[in-house]
């Protein structure tokens, strides 16, 4: 047997094609192929792309800042400091956030 490992971000398309017996043989349930063709086509999955520009938010009626944070995808430490907020707290509806774009930190977890 054959053994194939696909890695992660790879997609794997297998497609199976069987002989079972000769053209002259009735082909039924019971018969079982003398040849196996196996063909394996490997596509890369692009990685995430990460955002590297500052973006701005508008804070919205029941934010939170670990809300905001966690939407995309920066610790809440970091908007803290691109907004010079005192504490996690000191947001309110209506607000303009500046959004970093994520570390190399924030965005590998």
């Amino acid at each position: 047997m054959t053994r194939f490992t696909v890695m992660a971000g790879v997609i794997a398309a297998v497609l199976v094609l069987s002989a079972c017996g000769n053209d002259d043989q009735q082909e039924d349930a019971t018969s079982t192929p003398d040849e196996v063709l196996v063909i394996v086509t490997l596509t890369p999955v692009p990685s995430a792309t990460v955002r590297s520009e500052i973006i701005t938010y508008v804070v919205e009626e029941g934010d939170t800042l670990f809300g905001i944070a966690e939407q995309f995808e920066v610790s809440p430490e970091e908007i803290e400091e691109a907004n010079d907020l005192p504490n996690r707290d000191a947001i309110f509806v209506g607000q303009t956030l500046s959004i970093p774009a994520p570390s190399e930190a924030t965005s590998e977890t």
